[in-house]
């Protein structure tokens, strides 16, 4: 006698809260830095299947479990940030990770909801626009976080990440569910002959669609009589907890003068791209700094961004402080800049301490920024041979955790931005996950909006990225490094940039809208059940 039990008979005794875990662990292997994005397509199959076993009950733990398990392998990394003390480091690890498994646990809780008011198959269908407006909605706010939407587990699959020229990173989330809740179909339907080959049809055809969109779309040519850019990055990799050490603030600038040289020397650059708080000091304030500075743009013939420290004195002993970039031109002794607008909630502001004041007396090792107000963007002349005479392009950036943001970039390309430069500082975090998803997220910017990107990162990884994504220069975590390019501008406005942000609040609205039907339903039931 065989005593070998069936393959479903074996998943099926598998506990719930396991495969809850297995799905947040498919996903965290599916994005970067290990990006092995096709088990994306899979990953949610193992807590659909839970949730279909368990009658879609007991959705809370589930959606907790899955993002514990998602959110710790894409965070764990707090847990050593050199920034602060161990301890403090730790509790910000342990703390965002479990605000933001309670949110998994909710969104599953609605979905679990929904499965015994409207049935199981309305809740599978409705899942990929549950997923993508709940990617949206916990971006939103102070709180707002999007390192963990699925969209970036497609990230650096190129191909199919071109459908976020179309309908932006949530569209990517829903397609990636979709994909998932296809095959789970299909699976179900195997015994089921008749259903089965259109089952196979409707999951290849979803499957397949971005790939064919991406495909041509990175076939089809640019415009050659679009204006170009030479623009060259600085990679200085300097010890975050060694820059500010008052000693050695000219040795650190004369990193980035000479790594500078070493990018002008391989081409004649428009603009030069210095990391965020390249120059650790107050430039506005400190003559001889901005001094050396602008003698050296003028010498070379080049315009800078570079991040930088920056702060405006508003009366007696009242101070304004920003996480800013800086933009000199050979042409103009005035700094233009543009401060931050999204900060890093416990790392450079207490969130909500504009309201409670008391708030700002709380130290847990973070900055303590003012948000800026407004978008700035940048005019860089062009001298380039191959442009007109006296042409110019608008430049917006974005600063370190801002580019996960991807209606504040959209922003910047709404106002007229060609180019987008990124600065960011990932040293804190060492050799970990962080800088390669966070470089990894710029190359989605880029494909949103159909904008060239150049991200430059003090330590790594620093990037030049052409309008649909490619990596056209790359520099390693951990090395001292210039990067040059001549880039093609943005000359057109995608879909997305356009209603990108209406599509995105539409995904809300038709969950809201099944959510309602789903409440108004039970509660047609509960009535009934009472009279009889």
């Amino acid at each position: 006698m065989n005593s070998k039990k069936p393959i479903a008979d074996r998943i099926s005794k598998i506990p719930s809260p396991i495969m809850a875990a297995l799905s947040g662990l498919l996903i965290v292997l599916a994005l970067p830095p290990v990006s092995f994005h096709y088990l994306a397509f899979v990953a949610l199959i193992p807590i659909i299947y839970s949730l279909y076993k368990d009658n879609f009950y007991f959705g809370f733990t589930k959606g907790f479990i899955f993002g514990l398990i998602l959110n710790l392998g894409i965070l764990y990394w707090l847990g050593v940030n050199q920034g602060t003390v161990w301890y403090f480091a730790f509790l910000s690890m342990l703390g965002a990770v479990l605000f933001l498994a309670v949110q998994y646990g909710l969104l599953f809780m609605l979905v679990a909801y929904i499965g015994r008011s409207l049935g199981k198959k309305v809740a599978l269908w409705t899942l990929p626009v549950l997923i993508a407006g709940f990617d949206f909605i916990t971006s939103r706010g102070v709180l707002g976080f999007t390192w963990n939407s699925l969209c970036y587990t497609q990230s650096n699959n190129l191909i199919p990440a071109q459908m976020a020229s179309l309908f932006g990173c949530y569209g990517l989330s829903l397609w990636v569910v979709l994909v998932n809740v296809s095959l789970f179909s299909l699976i179900n339907k195997i015994t089921n002959h008749k259903k089965l080959k259109t089952a196979i049809v409707i999951t290849i055809t979803i499957f397949m669609i971005p790939y064919l969109f991406g495909g041509i779309s990175l076939i089809k040519k640019n415009d050659t009589n679009n204006p170009k850019i030479k623009v060259g990055l600085v990679q200085p990799n300097v010890d975050p907890t060694k820059k500010w050490i008052r000693s050695d603030m000219r040795s650190n600038i004369q990193t980035l003068f000479s790594l500078s040289d070493s990018a002008a020397q391989k081409t004649d650059l428009d603009l030069l791209v210095w990391p965020e708080t390249a120059v650790p000091a107050y430039i506005r304030y400190r003559s001889w700094v901005k001094n050396d500075i602008q003698d050296y743009i003028i010498k070379n013939n080049v315009s800078l961004i570079t991040g930088v420290p920056d702060f405006l004195k508003l009366g007696e002993n009242e101070y304004e402080f920003y996480n800013s970039t800086f933009f000199l031109t050979p042409d103009n002794q005035q700094i233009e800049s543009y401060n931050k607008i999204k900060l890093v909630p416990f790392g450079e502001k207490i969130p909500l301490s504009n309201i409670f004041e008391s708030l700002e007396n709380l130290n847990l090792g973070q900055g303590n920024f003012d948000a800026g107000d407004s978008i700035k963007l940048f005019e860089v002349p062009l001298k380039s041979q191959s442009n007109k005479k006296d042409q110019s392009i608008l430049c917006s950036s974005a600063i370190c955790y801002e580019s996960g943001f991807s209606d504040l970039v959209s922003q910047g390309v709404r106002k007229g931005s060609h180019l987008l430069v990124i600065v960011t500082n990932d040293a804190w975090f060492g050799n970990t996950s962080a800088p390669y998803l966070h470089a990894a997220i710029a190359r989605l910017r880029a494909i949103e909006n159909r904008i060239p990107v150049v991200r430059a990162a003090n330590t790594g990884i620093s990037m030049i990225i052409d309008k649909k994504g490619r990596l056209l220069q790359r520099c390693g975590f951990d090395e001292k490094c210039s990067a040059t390019a001549n880039l093609e501008v943005r000359s057109g406005t995608t879909l997305y940039t356009r209603i990108g942000r209406y599509f995105n609040w539409l995904l809300v609205g038709a969950g809201i809208i099944v959510l309602i039907i789903s409440i108004w339903k039970g509660r047609q039931e509960n009535k009934q059940e009472r009279l009889i």
